[in-house]
């Protein structure tokens, strides 16, 4: 099911509070708006209603698409900073119900779930795009290393391209058989990207693919409200 609740949320914009409907748990396959929303890129988008920018309202959520095997904790953008931290956390949270608890079949389903924290919805809708599309998400990140710095997946048409954006809102195509050729070579780009190819990693990105692998050390809960 999917969770949600009136909240008050500051704008981001002018600091004035904004009271509105939010998510708190997103489940696509229940509720098929949520996802047409997030690949139009209208999700939570609503103007302040004290200074008129785009508000975006939401503070955190998560988004279980368990058909689509993808479980995805949504932070926004302000918190990327303490990524290491976050993605300990993000593990801990979503991992421990679908692959540490309930009888063997539930944990046997979990470790075929993607586990991912992300910020901000565009970062969200890139690893949506992929789970509709069949695409290795750290594939598509490690191909990122080629490409222009700052550039997104917007779209995919397999067999033919995927289309980037290059973060100033100019689409550019790269043919398929380039992911097919990144797929290849799985474990060299395994020892070249710890960041994105560990496997307990959940903030999948190509800003951290050269970083080192998740830290063993637990870190404090994600805090609520």
């Amino acid at each position: 099911m999917s969770i949600t609740d009136l909240r008050k949320i500051p704008c981001r914009a002018c600091g004035e509070d904004v009271l509105a409907v939010t998510i708190e748990s997103a489940n696509p396959s229940r509720h098929p708006p949520f996802q047409e929303q997030l690949l139009d890129r209208e999700l939570l988008k609503m103007p302040c209603p004290h200074c008129d920018a785009e508000h975006r309202h939401y503070d955190r959520f998560t988004w279980i698409d368990l058909p689509g095997r993808l479980c995805v904790v949504v932070l926004h953008e302000s918190e990327r900073p303490d990524w290491p931290e976050l993605e300990t956390e993000a593990l801990r949270e979503l991992s421990v119900p679908l692959r540490d608890e309930g009888p063997r079949f539930v944990r046997e389903f979990g470790d075929t779930v993607s586990i991912r924290l992300v910020f901000g919805l565009e970062e969200l809708r890139e690893k949506v795009v992929c789970r509709i599309h069949d695409l290795d998400d750290r594939m598509v990140e490690a191909m990122k290393e080629d490409l222009v710095y700052g550039a997104t997946l917007d779209a995919a048409e397999p067999g033919m391209n995927l289309t980037f954006n290059d973060g100033e809102e100019r689409s550019f195509d790269v043919g398929w058989q380039v992911f097919e050729e990144t797929a290849a070579r799985t474990d060299e780009l395994t020892a070249a990207l710890p960041g994105i190819f560990d496997p307990r990693a959940t903030w999948v990105n190509t800003r951290r693919s050269r970083r080192a692998p998740l830290r063993d050390d637990v870190a404090p809960p994600l805090p609520r409200g």
